[in-house]
Order: C-alpha cells, then structure tokens, then sequence
C-alpha cells in the first residue's frame, strides 16, 4: 500500500507557525538582532532574514527529534528534475476524469491506475545516475543553503537546536568526492547514500517521488482534494543523529 501524506494542510500551517515562534526564540536566546523577519512566501529558501547580522536562516519544526523526518525540497516543479516524464501519465489522468465515475472508483481501477503510477515514480529513482545526484545535491541542496543557519525546533522536549547548513554531512562527503548513490525496493523512496569506494556513508538523506493528495485525487474521487500533482523530495531522516554529527547548539524552553 502507497504511504499516505497528510493532505489536510496541517504541515503547512505547523510550519508557518513554527517560523513565527522560530523567530520569537532566536530573540530569546540572543541568537538573532531585533531587526530579524520572516521572509515567507515559496520562493524563499531561507524562512528569516536577520539585516544587522546578515544570518539568513531556514527553520524547521520537529514534534520529537528522533520521530519522522523533515523535508530541505518539496517541490511541485517535477520537470526541473525529472523532466517530462510524467507527461504520458498526467495526459491519461486527463482522460481518465472524462469517464463515469462508476468506472473510476472501481477497485481494480484505482488499483490498476496506482500501480502505473507507482512503477513510473519506481523508474525515475532507479535511472539517477551518480553524476546526476552529485550534480542535484551540490545545487539543491548544498548550495542552496550555503551560508544559512538552521534551526530545528523540538516541541516535544521543548529543545531548539542550531547549527550552519554549511556543517551538514553530505556536504564534506561532495568535497571528497564520494560517490552518492541511491538504496531501497520502495516504489517511491531511496535512501541517498555516499560511497568512497570502500565503505558506505548514510547521512540521513531520502529522496521520494510521490504525489501529494494522492491517486484518487488524481481521478477527481477525493472529497478533500479537487485534484493531485507529482512532487519531489528530499528529506532528512534520523534527524537526531544529524543533530549530534554537525555539533548543533541546544538552547532548552
């Protein structure tokens, strides 16, 4: 069974929430000058800009620290990426919404439509190639941060930890030229490995393609959602031993 996604927009509003009390702790802790503010908006890599100390900042809200995941891209713009080759896919889907939905919502449909779906998101992760990740990790993600400070706010333990993006694993393991690879059977999800030849590296760092509301959304069967896209991801895993490798502060409320 496809892993199912909160599509209710919980995350988003826990996430913009989150920058707000991001911003207020900063403050608290004298980590940030009081002419700091939220940059918001989807074009904005960084969350907050900080003028007097020219910090920018990328905040990120954790219910737990060894719970879950959270996401450095999460992008609805598949074809800088992958290309069209959702293009056949989205087509059909056009299609498929023209017919009765007596017919769309039968079981082995939706069943049948899932599993394309599936096998096409399977095929994309299995063509990366090693230059290709090298290539996406140095500007998506590494150089993407450069510079930034990220802060992981931990509502669970009432924990908020800081460190520079610049510190984060995989981007030591790109300056010794390790070779980034991708491992798992999921349809959807590889973990993002690095290897030096020998041994194998693994920093936390997953990659999903999925669809955000789902494939019956995409057939226009979801109450909650009129329709689906494709989105791309790479998260961050094991987020308590990232926090432990890059030495992050830890300024306790």
């Amino acid at each position: 069974m496809a892993q199912g996604f909160d599509t209710t927009g919980r995350v988003h509003r826990e996430g913009v929430n989150n920058e707000g009390v991001a911003l207020t702790l900063k403050k608290r802790f004298g980590l940030a000058s009081d002419k700091i503010y939220l940059l918001g908006g989807t074009k904005n890599k960084a969350d907050a800009f900080d003028p007097e100390l020219g910090i920018k900042w990328t905040d990120k809200h954790k219910n737990g620290v060894k719970n879950g995941s959270f996401d450095w891209i999460n992008t609805s713009k598949v074809s800088d990426v992958v290309g069209d080759t959702f293009a056949p896919f989205l087509d059909q889907i056009k299609e498929y919404r023209q017919l009765p939905e007596s017919q769309r919502s039968a079981v082995s449909f939706v069943k049948q439509v899932r599993q394309d779906f599936n096998n096409i998101c399977s095929g994309v992760l299995d063509s990366f190639t090693a230059d290709q990740l090298a290539s996406f990790i140095q500007t998506e993600m590494i150089d993407a941060n450069s510079k930034m400070m990220v802060s992981v706010n931990d509502t669970k333990a009432k924990n908020f930890y800081v460190y520079s993006a610049d510190n984060h694993p995989a981007v030591r393991y790109i300056q010794l030229g390790y070779t980034p690879f991708l491992k798992g059977k999921a349809k959807g999800s590889r973990r993002l490995l690095f290897t030096d030849g020998v041994k194998e590296y693994d920093c936390g760092l997953r990659i999903r393609v999925t669809s955000n509301n789902g494939v019956k959304a995409f057939l226009g069967l979801s109450e909650a959602n009129r329709n689906s896209q494709v989105v791309f991801k790479l998260q961050q895993d094991k987020v308590a031993k990232l926090l432990q490798e890059v030495k992050a502060e830890v300024y306790t409320y």
